[in-house]
């Protein structure tokens, strides 16, 4: 039997954006980077439907009689995804919901808050589904595809994007992943080159200390295609972190230091504008 425990477990550690988001970095109310009157962005609808869809796909393939409920709620002091902020800063809320059969297959969603400096407030949401493979008493394999989807109240464009991913974890304390996005959409310094093919590569665990206690790290590269920036010279960037996290019971809080590549800042929408590319952040999660 696959647990679901492991998979929430791995969803917290590698997936637990800080503790992601694309959209045009707007200039003042009701205006784009081209001072153009915007419309706003719902993608509520298309949420739901691609959850319904990876729901169906996970019921379908697995036993309906045998499916379980899960989620959690996560207050973070900042949302950081693959080392850089993605909320300028800010704090943000986020909610976790998923189903998963005791064969392997998952399906849910996830949504946080991201409260910029354009001091407007946005939604990320992000429908998933994939398959976990129990490979030996201590090895089991990932394989996931994610629907990101961004509601604005200032943008003219969609940042939406998807991407698959497959992973290998050891004891559910140590994984490593490989994602692909044949279309996120490419940022410089607020504004927007079009969309092009990404690779993220990402190592990251967490190694029990005392009763709970646990060290927490992680390191990873994510690389960029075309278009090539002038005077950049980035075509992907490392990150990485260390930090602790206790658990009790259904709580558990994380506290960490993350780090990126100084121009790392510049290829989202929501990174600020200053030249701070480390940080420290925390979060609290409640899972149910």
């Amino acid at each position: 039997m696959v647990s679901l425990e492991g998979f929430v477990g791995y969803s917290r550690r590698c997936a637990n954006r800080l503790l992601r988001a694309h959209c045009v970095r707007a200039v003042g109310p009701g205006l784009s980077l081209a001072g153009q009157p915007v419309r706003r962005m719902r993608r509520t609808p298309r949420a739901l439907a691609s959850l319904s869809l990876m729901l169906a796909a996970a019921l379908t393939a697995g036993n309906a009689a045998a499916v379980t409920f899960g989620g959690d709620l996560t207050a973070v002091s900042d949302y950081i995804f693959r080392g850089v902020s993605q909320n300028d800063g800010n704090p943000a809320a986020q909610i976790d919901l998923h189903a998963a059969t005791n064969s392997g297959y998952f399906a849910g969603v996830w949504a946080t808050t991201i409260n910029a400096s354009d001091r407007l407030t946005h939604y990320e949401l992000e429908a998933y589904g994939g398959k976990r493979f129990q490979l030996s008493s201590t090895w089991t394999a990932t394989i996931s595809a994610v629907d990101y989807m961004y509601e604005h109240s200032a943008a003219h464009r969609s940042g939406d994007y998807q991407e698959v991913a497959v992973s290998v974890g050891y004891l559910d304390a140590l994984t490593f992943s490989l994602a692909y996005s044949p279309n996120a959409v490419r940022y410089w310094k607020g504004y927007r080159l079009g969309r092009y093919e990404t690779y993220d590569a990402d190592l990251s665990g967490q190694w029990s200390l005392w009763r709970g206690l646990f060290a927490t790290g992680g390191v990873g590269f994510y690389y960029l295609t075309e278009p090539a920036v002038p005077r950049s010279r980035l075509d992907g960037y490392f990150y990485g972190n260390v930090g602790l996290a206790l658990e009790r019971g259904p709580f558990r809080l994380d506290v960490g230091y993350y780090a990126a590549d100084s121009q790392a800042r510049w290829l989202f929408p929501y990174a600020g504008n200053g030249d701070r590319t480390s940080t420290v952040a925390a979060s609290v999660s409640w899972r149910f």
